[in-house]
């Protein structure tokens, strides 16, 4: 913890004690909302709970922006290093209107590199989203087909064949 380095003489127990009582900054009842709704974010993923995670992503649009890194490994659970909210949810089966919400919320999410350098497309490919889903990341960064520059070096198209998805997707 920073500025706590005075405390690394006292014993773990009485240094649990004087940080239980170290002053904690108030916060402003929307900060507090939406560090729960931040909290939430995983849950909802894992659940599939779309609906909700629609209106979370309403209400707190900044949450689409952020991305799990080492700082902030719960905000989207493990395994999603680097990741922004638009890449965990293509890899976890989603509707047309939760990928609409979140291009709403951040089209630019479609740009980013995620974990392995994958864009949200390549997880789309790899989850077996529909047309309509790769339809829209498409329309909303075009150059994500022709994009490989991830670790397996592989192309969007490349992966979507991996993991069999239909000829339509493949077309």
């Amino acid at each position: 913890i920073q500025g706590m380095q005075h405390l690394d003489h006292v014993r773990q127990e009485d240094r649990a004690v004087i940080l239980k009582e170290a002053p904690i900054e108030p916060m402003d009842e929307h900060t507090a909302r939406e560090k729960t709704a931040r909290e939430r974010i995983s849950q909802l993923i894992e659940k599939r709970d779309w609906k909700t995670m629609i209106q979370v992503v309403g209400e707190y649009p900044d949450l689409a922006s952020s991305s799990s890194d080492k700082e902030n490994s719960s905000f989207l659970g493990p395994g999603s290093n680097g990741n922004m909210l638009l890449h965990e949810v293509c890899k976890n089966d989603p509707t047309l209107v939760v990928i609409q919400a979140l291009l709403k919320a951040n089209g630019d999410a479609t740009r980013t590199q995620g974990q392995w350098g994958y864009l949200p497309l390549h997880y789309a490919c790899v989850s077996g989203a529909s047309l309509a889903i790769i339809d829209a990341l498409v329309k909303e960064y075009p150059e994500s087909v022709s994009t490989a520059e991830c670790i397996d070096k592989m192309l969007p198209l490349h992966i979507a064949c991996k993991w069999g998805a239909s000829e339509d997707i493949l077309e």
